[in-house]
């Protein structure tokens, strides 16, 4: 089983600061970028279309297929959106946008039958990182020990990987969460930042490979 946490992400509701400036509930950089200059750190912040990206990709990977993928995103505000991996994003960004504003106000999306897709929980990183348990934790980062697709799936155990990923788009993660996760092997794929779904990318593929030489 392999666990991808999207940390501190940016994906959030409207600060109250700028929300009767904009249209939207959940704060977007690209249409709501003017008035972002008058929130701090923004440049960290209002990014959804990063996890929308992240997520199309891994949902539609070898390891959900095969039943052997959970995802979970971290907001930068504490919240957690727990992913139910039979979940059919939208492929459009306005949908995903219209989806994530649905899920931000009721706390959860379900099916018809009431099967939960989405759920919206108040919870902290370290809560998540210790209801997941995980036996082996990894934690990208441009900083870490470089290693090809072939070396990464080394690292794998038949037990529950826990890789942490930033889901921001600039900067590193806070000295709380690199605290948090001190005990983390760290690896780079890339010397220098890359995008989040080029990371998570690299990431599973290389676990892909690992199953294979596991059913081998």
């Amino acid at each position: 089983m392999i666990t991808f946490v999207f940390a501190e992400s940016a994906l959030e509701e409207v600060p109250e600061k700028i929300r009767r400036k904009v249209k939207g509930s959940i704060l977007d950089s690209n249409i709501m970028h003017k008035e972002m200059f008058k929130l701090k750190d923004f440049k960290r912040r209002g990014r959804p279309d990063l996890i929308h990206f992240s997520l199309l990709l891994l949902l539609d990977s070898l390891p959900n297929k095969k039943s052997e993928l959970q995802v979970f995103i971290h907001t930068r505000n504490n919240k957690v959106i727990s992913v139910n991996t039979e979940t059919r994003l939208p492929r459009a960004y306005n949908r995903f946008y219209g989806l994530m504003e649905k899920l931000f106000e009721s706390g959860e999306i379900r099916t018809d039958d009431g099967k939960v897709l989405l759920k919206l929980e108040k919870m902290t990183l370290r809560e998540l990182i210790e209801r997941i348990n995980a036996d082996k934790t990894i934690l990208m980062h441009e900083s870490g020990k470089r290693l090809g697709i072939e070396k990464l799936s080394e690292k794998f155990s038949g037990g529950n990987n826990l890789v942490v990923i930033g889901g921001f788009p600039h900067g590193t993660f806070s000295d709380s969460t690199f605290s948090l996760i001190k005990g983390a092997e760290i690896v780079s794929v890339f010397p220098k930042q890359l995008p989040v779904w080029s990371v998570a990318s690299f990431v599973v593929d290389a676990y892909e490979l690992y199953l294979e030489k596991r059913e081998h």
